[in-house]
């Protein structure tokens, strides 16, 4: 469903600044730059003193999970607010569960699990052989394949997500992926600015309006759509049908 959020909030109280550390930049004579920011595990906080407000940046799966393996539920909303609301208390942040709740967002990942049969590089190895106009391709040892690598506005990646886990910085979270089966394919839709949600979902986003599976699945289904062979012609993707994608596949253009 989703993973990564970064959202703004107006309405907030910063309690203790000496919590926080701080970043200013000066350009012709003026300042550009005025914030307090805090890295805490899979959360940025950042308050803009110059526009007065606070932009945070969150892996909600890890928060509400302890791991981004798991997807985001409907019903997850309000345990969100109030997980963010503590962390951003125990950091110096007083603000409201509706000031979170209608907080505007500026990028959201949205993702889909697939447990494969497969090897998880089988799958990557045979999209490689594809692509998405517009979008340039990177492929990682055919270990993660991503669409739109250098670009600001919107990616495509997919990866060996399990194995992914393990070398991620938070050590509970990497202990947590130990022992677990490297078969859980991931599909992952980056929109990394507000011009970008706009024009693929069509309208701004909040964040309680992003818990919404139907919105999930309606912009990773469009996105997979995109993505095209050498000459031009479309590739159907059913996502339960993930083995039956493979033997197509396989049909079409042999073993490599």
């Amino acid at each position: 469903m989703i993973d990564t959020v970064s959202a703004c909030i107006n309405n907030f109280e910063v309690t203790d600044s000496a919590l926080f550390e701080t970043e200013q930049r000066t350009k012709d004579g003026h300042t550009a730059k005025d914030i307090l920011f805090k890295n805490l595990p899979s959360l940025r906080l950042e308050v803009n003193n110059l526009s007065n407000e606070l932009y945070f940046r969150a892996s909600l799966p890890h928060h509400l999970y302890g791991a981004s393996l798991f997807e985001v539920k409907e019903g997850d909303l309000g345990r969100t607010i109030d997980i963010l609301k503590d962390k951003m208390q125990r950091a110096g942040i007083k603000t409201t569960e509706s000031a979170i709740s209608e907080a505007r967002v500026h990028r959201i990942d949205f993702c889909k699990n697939l447990t494969v049969d497969h090897s998880c590089m089988d799958y990557i190895s045979l999209l490689d052989n594809f692509r998405m106009p517009r979008r340039d391709k990177v492929n990682y040892n055919l270990e993660t394949l991503t669409f739109g690598q250098h670009s600001k506005n919107k990616q495509t990646c997919m990866y060996n997500k399990v194995r992914q886990g393990k070398t991620v910085r938070d050590k509970r979270e990497r202990e947590f992926y130990l022992g677990l089966p490297e078969n859980v394919f991931r599909y992952e839709l980056r929109h990394l600015n507000n011009k970008t949600i706009k024009k693929e979902v069509g309208q701004p986003l909040y964040l309680y309006s992003i818990f919404d599976s139907e919105l999930s699945r309606e912009q990773i289904v469009r996105d997979f759509d995109r993505i095209k062979d050498v000459k031009e012609t479309q590739l159907s993707l059913n996502f339960s049908e993930e083995v039956e994608l493979y033997k197509q596949l396989i049909s079409m253009y042999g073993n490599r």
